[in-house]
């Protein structure tokens, strides 16, 4: 559990920063172009988390309520997971809203109260059922404030073929890590 609270402390501190001079770059190299104004986190910024129910999701839900400087924070965290893992999510109250992953299939501006100036971090954290993949496509269409932050993918038994064509297919085009959109 050590390495999970750390790793989302670490983003929650190094990554989206709000000291220039203590910026990391997510994927350790420099030429990544993470800006200090993309790891900017504001009261118009909503991070948006797929399968918050895991050990790393909820760490890093929890370093974004609790581990920020007061103006510093995010306008909302929004969870994104299974209906199973629901009342669960609903229960840890780190989150503004708690959705399932098919709540694309309404207009997600809308339902996630976008503004034209909101800043919208989608972080997958393993999210299931090609949901995070959905979401990016359409937020992406209608904004262009939209970071992609993916730190791991759905865990599921599959073969080691299967596993390793899912692994890539995260590092593809507009997925690769953080990306701006």
């Amino acid at each position: 559990m050590h390495c999970l609270f750390e790793t989302s402390y670490m983003m929650n501190r190094f990554v989206f920063v709000w000291d220039s001079t203590e910026s990391v770059y997510p994927r350790g190299d420099e030429n990544d172009g993470w800006t200090f104004e993309q790891a900017s986190v504001d009261s118009d910024t909503i991070f948006v988390l797929f399968a918050t129910s895991g050990k790393t999701g909820l760490a890093f839900a929890y370093n974004m309520k609790y581990n920020r400087l007061a103006n510093k924070k995010p306008r909302e965290v929004i969870a994104v997971g299974s209906s199973a893992s629901k009342a669960f999510t609903d229960g840890t109250r780190l989150f503004d809203k708690v959705l399932p992953y098919d709540a694309d299939n309404s207009d997600l501006a809308t339902t996630l109260g976008l503004a034209a100036t909101s800043k919208i971090m989608l972080c997958d954290f393993g999210g299931r059922d090609g949901a995070f993949h959905r979401w990016v496509a359409e937020l992406s269409q209608g904004s262009q404030g939209v970071l992609v932050i993916s730190v791991g993918g759905e865990v599921v038994a599959d073969s080691p073929e299967k596993t390793t064509a899912k692994f890539m297919s995260r590092m593809g085009p507009g997925l690769a890590g953080i990306q701006k959109l």
